[in-house]
């Protein structure tokens, strides 16, 4: 087992040097910060609507029964 388990880790560590000399893993670094970021503000932006929504819903809903309240009495 040990002897698998070091070949995987060199194998590792010589694709990660490999990349690493390329830049590619700087890219995907990169990439991978954007991502989360855009994910974030999105989770946000859809937070703030659905927030936003709720409230609207409720207002228009204690509006309705506010008016049907009045019209019985």
């Amino acid at each position: 087992m040990g002897k698998l388990q070091e070949r995987g880790s060199s194998r590792i560590v010589a694709a990660f040097k490999v990349s690493s000399g390329d830049g590619t893993v700087v890219v995907v670094v990169v990439v991978v910060v954007v991502v989360v970021v855009v994910v974030v503000v999105a989770v946000e932006v859809v937070v703030v609507v659905v927030v936003i929504v709720a409230v609207v819903v409720v207002v228009v809903v204690v509006a309705v029964i506010v008016i049907v309240v009045i019209e019985r009495l």
